[in-house]
């Protein structure tokens, strides 16, 4: 069973102890275009 990589920022690391990996590329690129002037992070 694949494990969530909390706390792992290296990829081959997440990808060697078979954890879940999410690309957000257009998720990155949906909040920077979307317009707005100011932007928070929760």
């Amino acid at each position: 069973m694949k494990k969530i990589p909390v706390g792992i920022e290296d990829f081959k690391e997440i990808i060697n102890n078979n954890c879940y990996y999410i690309d957000k590329t257009k998720f990155i690129a949906n909040i920077l275009d979307d317009g707005s002037k100011v932007k928070l992070f929760i």
